[in-house]
Order: C-alpha cells, then sequence, then structure tokens
C-alpha cells in the first residue's frame, strides 16, 4: 500500500510538473504572436522582446518567415533585450536592406548588443528623434 501511494504522488507530481511546462510553452509561443499585418496601414505591434525577434525574423526571412524587408511595425511597449546577442535587420552584405516603417512611439528599445561588422544606416522621418 505504501509504494502504490508513492508511485501514485510521484505520477501526480509529474502530471503537474507537464502541466506547467505546456502551459509555459503555449504562454511564450502566445506572446511572440503579433496582431496587426505589417502594412503602413495596419503595421505589426509589437509589445515584447520576443515580438520584436518575430518581427526581425520576417525583416530577414529567419526561422522560418518568409522574407519581408518592406514590413512595418510600431512598439507598443518598452523592450528590454537584456544584453542578448542581437541579429540586426537588413542584409549585411548590401543585397538587400530593410525598407519598410519602424515607429517607436515614444517606447525604447534597450539592452540591445550587436557584435560583427555591421554598418548601421537609418533615416529619420517628419516627426522622428535622431
Amino acid at each position: 500500500m505504501k509504494r502504490k501511494k508513492k508511485l501514485l504522488s510521484a505520477l501526480l507530481t509529474l502530471a503537474m510538473v507537464l502541466t506547467l511546462l505546456t502551459a509555459a510553452a503555449l504562454t511564450a509561443l502566445a506572446d511572440a504572436d503579433l496582431s496587426g499585418s505589417g502594412t503602413a496601414a495596419d503595421p505589426y505591434q509589437i509589445g515584447s522582446k520576443a515580438q520584436l525577434e518575430k518581427f526581425r525574423d520576417i525583416v530577414n526571412g529567419a526561422n522560418g518567415e518568409s522574407r519581408n524587408a518592406a514590413a512595418c511595425a510600431v512598439l507598443t511597449a518598452d523592450i528590454d533585450l537584456g544584453g542578448a546577442a542581437w541579429t540586426p535587420m537588413g542584409d549585411e552584405t548590401r543585397q538587400w536592406q530593410y525598407t519598410g516603417t519602424f515607429d517607436g512611439a515614444g517606447f525604447a528599445i534597450s539592452g540591445l548588443s550587436v557584435t560583427g561588422g555591421f554598418e548601421f544606416r537609418h533615416s529619420h522621418r517628419r516627426g522622428s528623434t535622431p
């Protein structure tokens, strides 16, 4: 009887852990979902690190996404990348470049760490801050 209780307890614990892991995985996937269609009239809404990474993947055509160098986005919150290595949007070989609009909407991206031989070029539009 004691052995059955231990086995049942272990199985119950395993079931609870698996449930929590599944919930965490689903939350992470949902966090990466982007609302908006990526056009100038309906830009992607970006409010998390996962959403910013997904947007970068769309622009670069990485991680299974079809490249859309003209995708448009707007920030909906401050995002801290925590110093993690970041792959820039656009092609460092200059075969193509990002041509969409990225509106910071008064929010900031911090903790950005880019290493390598990338050349940064940017343009400013009316109302933006250099």
